[in-house]
Order: structure tokens, then sequence, then C-alpha cells
């Protein structure tokens, strides 16, 4: 049996090696040139344990989270040398609480106080849990400390945790090789959907090769693990998406060389902020959202990361980023002082179920429980919500496509 998997970002690029490994025959089809492009190369890859969602009442969220970030390195060690996915973890994270944040410091506490009890449970099973293993989970830092690290008055507390990042620019050369070695995975990149077709015989995908033109198939089954473009494709089967989405185009900047004395991984919380991740390798990630957040879509069926990425000022987004983060870590105004040679500001299309911008305390941007798989028959549509679920619900749907 041979599935058509749309999309090569983390999740399907997974899900292709995961039911290759059982047996099956996948045909891989992207429109760049490589797996693993656009949103899960350029992201922070923070592998969220629920720490960020502090403004979610619920416990949803955090339990979404940390299923994935439990199951993340494990699923990842299949295709990756565990060695190799250990120089990959970022320096582990700060966070910064501002003095504008959403949710005040003590609110921040309590729900790091339920995220810690809730990971001890959910990391059980895990055998290479992805947090750093030198850390408390937790921490606030003295007084003395924040002041040390952080802007005094912008940040009005902070805390050590041990959340980290596995670098995507380094994952993904190694996934890539995976997939070109596999001798049941098909690739077919720089390859553009078009359209699908549901007929007895099974699903014909229609799309735009290097050679033109194509209908491919017919498959028994598709897994649908496009991004921004996912509820297009499931409405040419009548399938609706389970309630008005938002997708945001939304960029970062990584900066090459070894980062400033004193320079931390940091997420501010809890509002329309950004992160610092300092990579093992040296470099640096940054994104600061109102400086890159480049446009956003309401409901809408198509997005082109392409389109909006055209003609911004890549060069006026990363400085203002940087000065927007320096404000809070001083430690980034020496990007400032004395300008990288190497900056790339790049970014992808994020998708999520809202009609809020994450500015709005009530968005439903702070919350990603109704995120997954939903099948019907044998196509099967894959919302990854984050870069940390998509190793898991890569096994969760190969499990329905080729069950062991």
């Amino acid at each position: 049996m041979t599935t058509a998997i749309l999309g090569a970002g983390i999740l399907g690029t997974c899900a292709a090696l995961e039911i290759a490994d059982r047996g099956g025959r996948v045909v891989l089809i992207e429109r760049n040139a490589q797996p693993i492009s656009e949103a899960s190369l350029h992201n922070e890859g923070k592998v969220h344990v629920g720490l960020t969602y502090a403004a979610d009442p619920t416990p949803d969220t955090v339990r979404t989270m940390q299923t994935g970030a439990a199951r993340f390195l494990d699923v990842l060690a299949r295709w990756v040398p565990a060695d190799a996915l250990d120089r990959l973890r970022s320096q582990p994270f700060d966070y910064a609480v501002l003095d504008d944040s959403q949710v005040p410091p003590d609110a921040v506490e309590r729900h790091f106080a339920r995220v810690e009890a809730a990971w001890r449970q959910a990391a059980r099973g895990s055998a290479r849990p992805p947090v750093a293993p030198d850390r408390p989970f937790w921490r606030p830092l003295a007084e003395a400390e924040r002041l040390a690290r952080y802007a005094p008055g912008r940040v009005t507390a902070a805390y050590e945790t041990a959340e980290i990042a596995i670098d995507p620019r380094g994952l993904a050369p190694l996934l890539r090789r995976a997939v070109a070695d596999h001798p049941r995975i098909e690739w077919l990149g720089r390859t553009r959907i078009t359209g699908i077709e549901r007929q007895d015989r099974g699903y014909f995908i229609l799309a735009d090769g290097p050679t033109g033109p194509a209908r491919l198939g017919p498959f028994p089954s598709v897994v649908n693990a496009l991004w921004a473009n996912r509820p297009w494709l499931d409405r040419m089967l009548g399938i609706d998406q389970p309630g008005p989405w938002f997708t945001r185009f939304k960029a970062g900047v990584r900066i090459a060389g070894p980062p400033p004395a004193g320079l931390r991984s940091v997420t501010a919380v809890l509002g329309p902020y950004g992160d610092v991740v300092v990579q093992p390798h040296g470099e640096t990630y940054l994104s600061w959202y109102p400086d890159c957040m480049i446009g956003s879509t309401r409901n809408a069926e198509r997005g082109e990361w392409s389109e909006h990425a055209a003609g911004i000022d890549g060069d006026r987004i990363a400085m203002r980023a940087i000065a927007a983060m320096a404000a809070i870590q001083p430690a980034a105004a020496a990007f400032l002082a004395s300008p990288p040679a190497a900056i790339e500001v790049s970014g992808g299309a994020i998708y999520a179920l809202a009609v809020s911008d994450i500015d709005d305390r009530a968005s439903r941007l702070h919350r990603r429980d109704i995120v997954g798989i939903r099948s019907y028959d044998a196509y099967h549509s894959v919302d990854t919500s984050k870069f940390t679920l998509g190793p898991a619900l890569a096994v969760d749907v190969a499990d329905r496509v080729h069950p062991r």
C-alpha cells in the first residue's frame, strides 16, 4: 500500500519515515526543494513542556504539549543518532515576566508549579526527556541575579527553567538524509499541490511539478500534513475546520557567530513578546513579535509565506527586533554596537484556531488543546500546532495508516 503524504515539514517527514519503517510505501510531496523548510526550519525549536501557556485556565494545553514533548527525542532517535540529538540542545531557557505582562508573577509561579507536577507524570516513560538534566525544573532568580541579567523595571520577575530547544537548522539535514536514504520513500520536491479528488479507486493528487501539471495516484490513503494550506485542501473533500482559524506569517532572526557574553536563552511572558535562543553551535535565534509578524489572514483557505515575505526589509526587522530584546536583556545590545556579519531573516506560516491575535488575553492563541488528527475513512488531516508535537503525531497518524 502506498500512502501520499502532503507536506514535508516536521510532521510529514517523520510520518513518512515511520510508515516506511513499518513496511509501507510513501510518496512524500512538498513544494520546496527539501524536507523541513519554512516554518519547520525557521522557528526557535523549543520543546514545550507547558511553561509558556500560563493564560490557559485549563490543564488541557499543558497536557497536550507534555504528551508531545515527552516523546519528542524518543521518536526522533529512530532516525537520528542520540548523540547527534544531544548536540542540538540549546542553552536552557530563562523566563522573564515583563512589567506589562498579561499574567503577573504570582500567577506565573502557580502555573509553573502545576506544570512541574504534571511533567513528573508525563515524562515517566521517556527515555530521553527533553529538559536540561543539570537544572531544577524551575526556580525564581534572586533579585541580584535578575538585575545582573535583565533590565530593571522592565523585567519584574525572572526564572531559570529546564526547558530547552532543539535546533531545527541542525535537525533538518539529518532528517533529510534519512528520507533520501529510505528505499520505501519516493520524494517529490518542487511539487505544488493544486487539488485532490476522491474516486472509487482511491485519492488522486493534482500537482504542478518540475515537468508541469500532473495527476498522481490513485492512493489508498492520504495524510494532509500541509500547514497554512491544510484547510484549503480539506475543503475540497467537504471537510471544515473545527472553528475559525488565524494564520500568522512570522519571521525569525538568525545571527551567526558566538553570542555576546552573558546572553541567555529567554522567553518573555506573557503577551506579544519574543524569544532568544542560544544554540549550541554558536548561532543565536531571536524573534520579537511586533516586528517579526509580517502578515496574517483569518479563515483564508490559502496562505503563502513567499507572498508575505516578498519585499520585506530584513535588516530593518532584525535591528528593530534586536533593539526590543536589548531593552529586556541588555547583553543583546552588543549586536547593535557591533552588527554581526551574517544575519538571516526568514520564517513561515503559523496556523491556529483563533479569532484574535496574541495581544488579546482571551485569544485562543494562548491555548493549543484542539489539535491533532482528524480521520475521514483513509484521509487524515493533521493539525500539528507546534513543532513540539510533530514527531509524536507522526507516530500516531502512522498507527492509523499502517498499524504495526
